[in-house]
């Protein structure tokens, strides 16, 4: 929830303060530390995964199998609906307040699980 809520104060605030494009963009001079920036993030829930599986008994290589392979799924289809959607959603409105939004959803979603 925590990193959530930073990449969406990062987004939102790099709206608010005018520059050309979001912090998580990588563009051709992306580096390994930007894509790990937003990787990293987003599969922490498989280390709470793992610890699930292992109190359950559940082989390791077949749950990291299947989550790489739903990770990998997921991601495919986001980006997806992305590249679907944003050209003309981008023309309305600046996609770092919608990808701020939707950090900020996920954000809440998991400390709401904690209450």
């Amino acid at each position: 929830g925590i990193i959530f809520a930073y990449l969406a104060v990062d987004e939102i605030t790099s709206w608010q303060k005018g520059h050309e494009e979001s912090t998580l963009t990588m563009g051709k001079s992306a580096s390994i530390r930007d894509a790990l920036r937003i990787a990293v993030p987003m599969t922490l829930n498989n280390l709470a995964g793992g610890v699930a599986g292992g109190a359950a008994g559940v082989d390791p290589q077949t749950a990291g199998t299947l989550a790489l392979l739903a990770s990998y799924c997921m991601m495919k289809f986001g980006h997806a609906i992305g590249g679907y959607l944003m050209p003309s959603m981008g023309r309305c409105i600046d996609t770092r307040i919608i990808s701020g939004a939707i950090f900020a959803s996920l954000s809440v979603a998991q400390f709401a699980q904690l209450i």
